[in-house]
């Protein structure tokens, strides 16, 4: 296929080989992410995850107002 390009420029060869490259490594990195999805979903199912942020660590009560609740991103929580 073709004769050599010259030695101005990578060949085609080389940069398929590189497209794959990054292919492969973006394929990975997307499985490990996958996984540990996964593996939160699984923790949190199993109650293993530790407790999930009390809305009192995410935004503190002010301190002039400690008898209201405080109930950040629209009472999620």
């Amino acid at each position: 296929m073709g004769g050599s390009s010259g030695p101005s420029g990578p060949s085609d060869e080389q940069e398929q080989q590189l497209a794959q490259q990054k292919a492969a490594l973006r394929k990975k990195q997307q499985k490990i992410a996958n996984k540990q999805v996964a593996d939160l979903r699984a923790a949190s199912s199993e109650g293993n995850l530790l407790q999930p942020a009390r809305p009192t660590l995410l935004t503190p009560p002010p301190p002039s107002a400690p008898t209201k609740p405080v109930k950040p991103l629209g009472g999620l929580f």
